[in-house]
């Protein structure tokens, strides 16, 4: 069952759910925000009503400092205007940097 998205942004605004990013080693211990700054890539959750082109489900790439990263129900958003977004990503096979 898919959770329900408890976030609804508004005007051209998207709500996006970032891609985890990998530790690279298990004895190096990073701290979140490296990881949060790497993470330029997830899942569109919601979108506004003002939206044009981008749609729930669609895979994007989008600036590390893009958007309000907010939390809802457990589950962390970035919520940034739709032009904020640079591409749309057919295949998920995506490498970050």
């Amino acid at each position: 069952m898919t959770p329900k998205n408890n976030v609804l942004p508004w005007g051209s605004k998207v709500a996006i759910i970032r891609d985890e990013v990998p530790e690279i080693s298990s004895i190096i211990i990073t701290p979140d925000t490296v990881h949060k700054e790497k993470a330029l890539s997830g899942t569109v959750a919601a979108v506004g009503p003002e939206v044009k082109y981008l749609h729930p489900g669609d895979y994007v790439v989008f600036g590390s400092y893009s958007g309000t990263n907010i939390t809802c129900d457990g589950i962390e958003y970035n919520v940034m205007k739709e032009e904020d977004v640079q591409a749309v990503v057919v295949s998920n096979e995506v490498e970050n940097g």
